[in-house]
């Protein structure tokens, strides 16, 4: 339940590529109060860069900014577990921090699809990623599900939002990569609405 205090702010987890930079531009242009979270990971050499321009685009526009600067996980902890956690506790302490009315994260229809398909083998009372829930304490609302990461980087193309592509994702080390570029990137997008029923 949104509060009607327009001083409270909501906060936006934000990685300077194109789906996260596509929210925080609409959130702008809903004119709401926003405090951005950004994790640096260092673990790509344009990191710093895009850490620097996020700053900038939020400075132009007065609108505050966290950064976690990230260590590096033990050799044996699996690397997206890892930056998961400590991102959702670095959200968390920042949110405590503002009283937060909800977090908004830029998870879209394919990430959606993604995780239909890691969990389908497994029992679970639902599947894909809920428009809205509890984590971390947190009231985490994700309102991109209904569209594509291809809508996503053409809306920041037709609004000239800046916006860095993660190398790391261009990859097939995890899962999740394999997944996107051999399975979710070949649907259409009427397969796409239909795993999402």
């Amino acid at each position: 339940m949104e509060s009607n205090d327009f001083s409270i702010p909501y906060l936006v987890a934000v990685s300077f590529g194109p789906d996260s930079m596509a929210l925080l531009n609409m959130l702008i242009q809903q004119e709401k109060k926003l405090v951005v979270c950004h994790v640096n990971y260092h673990k790509r050499k344009e990191s710093d860069e895009e850490e620097r321009k996020l700053k900038a685009f939020c400075h132009e526009r007065n609108i505050p900014i966290h950064v976690l600067e990230a260590g590096h996980p033990l050799e044996h902890m699996n690397f997206q577990a890892w930056a998961r956690d400590i991102r959702y506790r670095f959200f968390a302490s920042i949110y405590k921090k503002y009283h937060a009315q909800g977090l908004f994260v830029a998870h879209h229809a394919d990430d959606d699809v993604e995780t239909f398909f890691m969990q389908k083998n497994k029992l679970l009372r639902t599947y894909g990623i809920q428009e809205e829930r509890i984590l971390y304490g947190m009231r985490v609302i994700r309102p991109l599900l209904c569209y594509r990461k291809k809508d996503l980087y053409r809306y920041c193309i037709e609004n000239q939002i800046p916006f860095s592509i993660d190398s790391s994702n261009l990859q097939n080390d995890y899962e999740r990569n394999r997944i996107r570029h051999f399975i979710v990137e070949q649907l259409s997008d009427d397969e796409v609405r239909r795993y999402q029923e």
